[in-house]
């Protein structure tokens, strides 16, 4: 093979193949690079490869280390690490480093084949996510049943208490806020359930905007939303497509009340409703206290809660719920500023694939 015919299939190779000099500036930028990162090569090209390196990561010293390792053991094999984009995303990729040698062993750089395996993580996150669930679901849906069932005798037994006072007897009260609450543990036993034993969804063809707007009237009446705007930014097209319109109002039920809670003191929440090739796209963004990096990747971890007397089911419930529709609910936030819950429903029955 001519030298001309490798430098165009290193340029074309899918992976991100980068060479760099002695002083740790990008000489060659192929294809798969700017695929990657979102750089054109004469962006990159003489700049240093430390653009590429988050901040906290480059205080820990990592590319130092990654050029001993290199140097001492002549090769960096799968090193997994985080990489910024050109558009700032953090990507998880693996690394191997070989050096680029004179024919007399003088280093003039090193040569970086860099791959992205953010969807290997994905994957991973996503079998931990099933096993918990396999795991815990029998004990779960046998301990809701029996919670289900004494929760009824006591709201029975109440209710007959209650029926027996004069009505401005000040007991009543307390019976009444008792009702209040033996009503809330049934609604976390019953997600409980859903979470333990899901329903398959009843599919049938509904409009998106009109379910919206029929959870926006339940919540609205909710005291926690007393201090709270709610925004609709719908489009003027009525956006019809099979799903399950229990669930899915319960879907948004609890994404709205999310976003109540994250406002303690009032704020808005803006509910987006668009649609691209395969989707119609539901976006509820909030004005609230945000979510620090560690929460946000735990947020749909069955029993994961940082609310005082949450069940931590909510939104793992509204994942199951959204998948259960070949869906996808992903999570943006930050810190002080807000947090963007965004789901994605097929305008399209999908079906399972035969390997899932």
């Amino acid at each position: 093979m001519d030298e001309q015919k490798l430098l165009t299939a290193l340029m074309e190779s899918p992976d991100a193949i980068i060479a760099v000099d002695a002083d740790e500036k990008v000489a060659f930028w192929n294809r798969g690079a700017e695929v990657l990162f979102g750089y054109r090569a004469q962006e990159m090209v003489g700049q240093p490869i430390n653009i590429l390196v988050p901040p906290d990561v480059e205080g820990d010293g990592e590319l130092v280390e990654l050029t001993q390792r290199l140097f001492r053991d002549g090769f960096v094999r799968n090193y997994r690490t985080r990489r910024l984009t050109k558009d700032g995303r953090r990507v998880l990729v693996e690394t191997t480093m070989t050096p680029i040698t004179e024919l007399d062993g003088t280093s003039i750089g090193s040569m970086l084949v860099i791959r992205d395996v953010s969807n290997v993580e994905r994957l991973h996150e996503d079998l931990l996510f099933a096993e918990n669930l396999a795991s815990m679901g029998e004990m779960a849906a046998a301990l809701a049943h029996e919670i289900k069932n004494d929760l009824a005798g006591i709201s029975g037994a109440i209710q007959v208490i209650r029926n027996s006072m004069d009505r401005d007897d000040p007991r009543c009260d307390v019976m009444a806020e008792i009702l209040a609450q033996v009503k809330k543990l049934d609604s976390s036993v019953r997600d409980l359930l859903t979470l333990a034993r899901p329903t398959a969804p009843q599919l049938e063809d509904a409009n998106v905007c009109f379910i919206l707007s029929e959870v926006i009237s339940i919540v609205k009446r909710d005291p926690v939303m007393k201090e709270i705007e709610i925004v609709r930014d719908f489009p003027p097209e009525v956006c019809h497509i099979p799903l399950d319109t229990k669930q899915v109002s319960q879907v948004f039920i609890n994404t709205m009340m999310n976003a109540a809670q994250a406002m303690p003191r009032g704020g808005r929440v803006t509910v987006k409703v668009s649609e691209n090739k395969e989707d119609v796209v539901i976006a509820f963004t909030d004005t609230g206290v945000g979510m620090p990096a560690d929460v946000m990747a735990s947020a749909f971890t069955p029993f994961f809660t940082t609310k005082p007397g949450g069940s931590g089911v909510g939104l793992s419930v509204s994942k199951r719920i959204i998948e259960a529709h070949r869906g996808r609910i992903e999570a943006d936030s930050e810190v002080g500023k807000g947090t963007t819950f965004t789901i994605y429903l097929p305008k399209r029955r999908r079906t399972r694939r035969t390997n899932e």
